[in-house]
């Protein structure tokens, strides 16, 4: 878990370092699996520089089913590749870093790519039951 933390603040910090032209506004919205919204997890938002798009990344934290980015790290909006990760948010006790752990996972990582609109500060995410 420690290795998954460390990779995702590389990620977040990574993102952070675009050659975009600032930040533009939050997102945020609802993260649903199979109809129910996801408890706990991240929306990661990269530019997809092969459509053009050169704005910023950003993470939104997933709670009780909704997101949202930091104000101070929007979005411009535009062509993103998006990476959603879900968990159940129970603690395991006998795991080492229970007190860390936002769960088990409700799905394998869950990728897409998604066109926001400029003017847009809400997008929904409903992520498919396999």
């Amino acid at each position: 878990m420690r290795y998954l933390s460390i990779a995702t603040l590389l990620l977040v910090a990574a993102l952070g370092c675009g050659s975009g032209s600032g930040y533009g506004e939050p997102l945020r919205g609802k993260v649903t699996y199979d109809g129910q919204p996801v408890p706990t997890g991240d929306v990661i938002l990269e530019p997809n520089s092969a459509k053009g798009n050169s704005g910023p990344g950003t993470i939104g934290k997933i709670t009780d089913g909704r997101y949202e980015t930091p104000a101070s790290k929007g979005i411009v909006g535009g062509e993103y590749s998006v990476t959603i990760r879900g968990y159940d948010g129970k603690e395991d006790p006998n795991t080492e870093a229970a007190a860390n752990s936002p769960g088990n996972p409700l799905f394998p990582a869950y990728r897409t790519d998604v066109n926001i609109p400029t003017d847009g500060s809400e997008f929904d995410f409903e992520i498919p039951k396999k």
